[in-house]
């Protein structure tokens, strides 16, 4: 009885090792994205959402003037940013690179 009861007693003992092992291996993802792969510029947003862009301090980046056709070998990629502002709602909608954002506002 006693070796039945050793042998439960080592199968428990196994598992809570295992299952402590695993908890100690989890890696959790980062909530930032190192500044290395980040862009030195950012875009925001005024509070009636007129989007802005800001440079590496913070400060507005004014529009400039393009001539086209741009000197370069092909479009690399495009992407956009759509913003739907609600009268009424205290949310806004963005869709960046295809996913949609639900933003809360200030009531």
């Amino acid at each position: 009885m006693k070796t039945s009861r050793m042998g439960s007693v080592k199968y428990v003992l196994l598992g809570m090792a295992i299952s402590l092992s695993a908890c100690a291996d989890e890696k959790r993802p980062q909530d930032t994205v190192p500044s290395t792969e980040l862009r030195p510029y950012s875009i925001g947003f005024e509070k009636d959402g007129t989007p802005v862009v800001l440079d590496a301090k913070g400060n507005i980046i004014e529009p400039s003037d393009v001539k086209f056709p741009i000197k370069a070998t092909e479009i690399e990629s495009v992407e956009s940013i759509t913003l739907v502002q609600y009268r009424g709602s205290h949310v806004q909608l963005m869709k960046i690179g295809g996913r949609l954002y639900a933003i809360p506002l200030p009531h």
